[in-house]
């Protein structure tokens, strides 16, 4: 009996963990997670006009202006929220990461937010020795040079390594991408990897970890960049 007890027990406060996360696609939730993001960043939410459903809340984080993009892609069969950090960057170099070639296929992410990108990835060329802290991935860029530059510098290789993601299938992702005039951090809109919106729903206090990683990497680009200009 007490065996019984105690797995009626566990089934019930399973039950209620399940019924207190938020469904991150539902408009009340998000304009109340948005609201209070917004709070936490000592930002402000904005309505994005070319975007109908989709809003972004400007901040500032260490000096630096950001952006942080929430917007509902349209599938097939249900829509999806997905969220976006921006930085902007000086500089015009691209950089995107794909997991690399097994056998014959490639998985690559599609990034939503900046279509033309994905097109101009495609006829750019890729780096695909890579260090092994990124192990499991290639490189997509249009300044191989620059590339071989920060593949050299640790403490850019030890952010990136913090971001990587290895799922239980062993699928490889990267949520980083740099294209003209921005840095990129693609928030997940549901399962394992990180960083993950539902996440952020719970403990929004989360996206200063990620923040500062953004920083980072951006000074650290910065810094080459004046280095070889």
């Amino acid at each position: 009996m007490l065996i019984l007890f105690i797995i009626i027990i566990v089934i019930l406060v399973v039950g209620l963990i399940v019924l207190s996360v938020p469904n991150v696609g539902e408009r009340k939730n998000r304009d109340v997670f948005l609201k209070e993001f917004a709070e936490l960043l000592e930002g402000e939410v904005k309505p994005w006009d070319d975007r109908p459903g989709s809003s972004r809340i400007f901040f500032r984080f260490k000096g630096k202006e950001m952006i942080y993009e929430d917007i509902i892609e349209r599938g097939l069969k249900e829509n999806v929220n997905r969220g976006y950090l921006r930085l902007p960057i000086e500089g015009s170099l691209m950089l995107t990461f794909t997991e690399r070639a097994k056998v014959k296929m490639i998985r690559d992410e599609k990034p939503e937010s900046v279509p033309d990108l994905y097109n101009k990835m495609k006829r750019i060329e890729i780096v695909s020795q890579l260090p092994k802290e990124l192990d499991g991935l290639e490189i997509h860029t249009n300044d191989h040079f620059m590339i071989n530059q920060l593949m050299k510098e640790k403490v850019f290789l030890k952010l990136l390594a913090k971001l990587k993601n290895v799922d239980v299938r062993g699928i490889v992702s990267m949520p980083v991408r740099m294209f003209e005039g921005a840095l990129s951090l693609d928030i997940y809109a549901r399962g394992p990897r990180r960083p993950n919106l539902l996440a952020f729903y719970t403990e929004p206090h989360g996206i200063n970890q990620y923040l500062s990683i953004m920083v980072e990497l951006a000074e650290t680009l910065e810094s080459l960049r004046k280095k070889y200009e």
